[in-house]
C-alpha cells in the first residue's frame, strides 16, 4: 500500500506542477526575452502550453483514478484524443516558425523574440513526444531510471498507451 500512496502523493504533486509551468515558464521566457515576443514566439508558447495543459489535465485525471474516481480519466481521454490532432499541427508550426524566423530573420520580433520561440519550440516538441509517444522524461522516478540506463530504451509514455486502451487497440 506504501507504493500505491507514494504514487498518489507524487502525482499530485505532478499534475500541479505541470498546471503551475505553464504562467512560470511563460512569464519567464517573455522577461528574458524583455517583451520583444512576435508571431514566432507566441506561436511556439502557445503550442508549449497546450502540451503542458494536457499533462496536467491527464495527469490530475490518473490521479484521481488512483483515488478510486475514474471518470475524470475518461473524460480527459475523450478531450486528449479531440486535441490530439490540433496539438500535434500547433507543435509542428511551432517548430517551422522558429526555423522560419532564423532563416529570415526580419520575421521575427528580434533575436530574443528567435530564441525564446525556439526553446518554446523545442520544449513543445519533446513534451509532445513525451506525452503521446514515448516517454522521455526519466528522472522523477527511480524504476524508470534505471530502465533508461539499462539500455532497455524508451517506452511507450502513459497517454499513449491509455489512448491506445480508449480506443480498444
Amino acid at each position: 500500500m506504501r507504493g500505491r500512496a507514494a504514487l498518489i502523493a507524487h502525482l499530485d504533486r505532478y499534475w500541479r506542477l505541470e498546471a503551475f509551468n505553464i504562467p512560470l515558464l511563460t512569464a519567464t521566457m517573455v522577461a528574458l526575452a524583455r517583451g520583444q515576443v512576435g508571431a514566432a514566439g507566441i506561436v511556439a508558447l502557445l503550442a508549449m502550453n497546450a502540451v503542458l495543459a494536457i499533462g496536467a489535465v491527464y495527469w490530475r485525471a490518473k490521479w484521481k483514478q488512483l483515488r478510486g474516481d475514474r471518470r475524470p480519466l475518461r473524460r480527459a481521454l475523450r478531450a486528449i484524443a479531440a486535441s490530439h490532432a490540433p496539438t500535434a499541427l500547433l507543435v509542428a508550426s511551432s517548430v517551422l516558425l522558429a526555423i522560419a524566423a532564423w532563416l529570415r530573420p526580419e520575421l521575427s520580433a528580434g533575436l530574443a523574440d528567435r530564441i525564446l520561440a525556439t526553446v518554446a519550440a523545442t520544449m513543445a516538441l519533446l513534451e509532445y513526444v513525451n506525452y503521446f509517444h514515448r516517454q522521455l522524461q526519466h528522472f522523477d522516478q527511480r524504476a524508470d531510471w534505471r530502465r533508461l540506463i539499462s539500455g532497455r530504451g524508451f517506452r511507450r509514455s502513459s497517454l499513449a498507451r491509455d489512448l491506445h486502451r480508449r480506443h480498444g487497440h
